[in-house]
């Protein structure tokens, strides 16, 4: 295969990145051969022009048309679900599907490394998880890197912040005035729209495979973050908590996303691959989501 040729493209999973990608036009080559799987196809994913297999890997039984995907590129952004430190969803696609593809690039988390007390961590740092959702993605990447191995399959991981972008901002949470950590580590995102343009720049025939990191220019807490998006939504900003009272009364969901404190350096990535973000400035990437979701943001 030369280096401009593209293979056909397997989508594993269609949420709100692999979707974003198919709206897309399709890089030279790709043109009509964009396919996916996800556990519920989407009403209406016919009208992006990706024929959808119905898979889900819960079950332990694949479907009879399990791809094959043998040369072809494939990315890979189901989440790990369940309990325990294994990614048995990736587990099961591993053992069913066919063929050798030339190329993966999975969508992981910045999670894996872990709380470092404010240490820098870049793509060479190890992995270090201190969640249980992180120990399953440090599984995952096991896993790949095995399975692709085996293959000679050239293999891709972006471990990615908090994404966001249209219909993925805290509106609600906002409007309902619920309240926010006074205090908290820096935190790291990326708008969906550039992490697209990530995924197709790993896609690339001569990218360099290898582990990146796909940040924007911010490292905004999570109070610096509702703040930002409040005044820009023209909504009043939250109600501050102290610690204590963070413990008490926020969603451990919530707590877990700012209890690990880490700086991150992806300065490799972006010069590897090319990488200058669009919104490097998260306030340019909440307007322009604003803007799409119809909402006119506040100056």
């Amino acid at each position: 295969m030369s280096a401009n040729a593209w293979p056909r493209l397997w989508l594993a999973g269609c949420g709100y990145v692999a979707r974003r990608l198919l709206q897309r036009p399709p890089p030279p080559g790709l043109a009509d051969t964009m396919l996916a799987h996800a556990r519920h196809p989407h009403v209406g994913l016919s009208a992006l022009a990706a024929p959808c297999i119905a898979w889900d890997l819960d079950e332990d039984t694949p479907p009879s048309n399990a791809p094959d995907l043998d040369g072809a590129s494939v990315v890979y952004s189901i989440a790990p679900g369940g309990d325990g430190d294994r990614d048995l969803r990736l587990a099961r696609w591993l053992a069913a599907v066919r063929g050798r593809p030339s190329r993966l690039v999975y969508l992981g988390t910045t999670g894996v490394y872990g709380d470092r007390a404010g240490a820098v961590c870049d793509e060479l740092t190890p992995p270090a998880p201190t969640q249980a959702r992180s120990r399953r993605r440090v599984d995952a990447e096991r896993q790949l890197t095995q399975w692709c191995a085996a293959r000679g399959t050239e293999l891709t991981i972006l471990r990615l912040p908090a994404i966001y972008g249209p219909d993925r901002l805290p509106l609600e949470r906002l409007r309902r005035g619920d309240p926010v950590p006074d205090r908290a580590p820096p935190g790291f995102r990326i708008h969906v729209d550039d992490l697209v343009d990530a995924v197709l720049a790993a896609l690339v025939p001569a990218a360099p495979p290898g582990t990146y990191l796909v940040l924007d220019d911010s490292a905004l807490s999570l109070p610096e973050w509702f703040d930002l998006v409040a005044g820009l939504a023209g909504l009043a900003r939250p109600p501050r908590l102290a610690p204590d009272e963070a413990a008490r009364r926020l969603p451990a969901a919530m707590r877990s996303f700012y209890a690990e404190d880490r700086r991150l350096d992806d300065r490799r990535s972006r010069a590897q691959l090319g990488l200058t973000p669009r919104y490097a400035d998260p306030a340019d990437g909440v307007r322009a989501s604003l803007a799409e979701m119809g909402v006119d943001a506040a100056h």
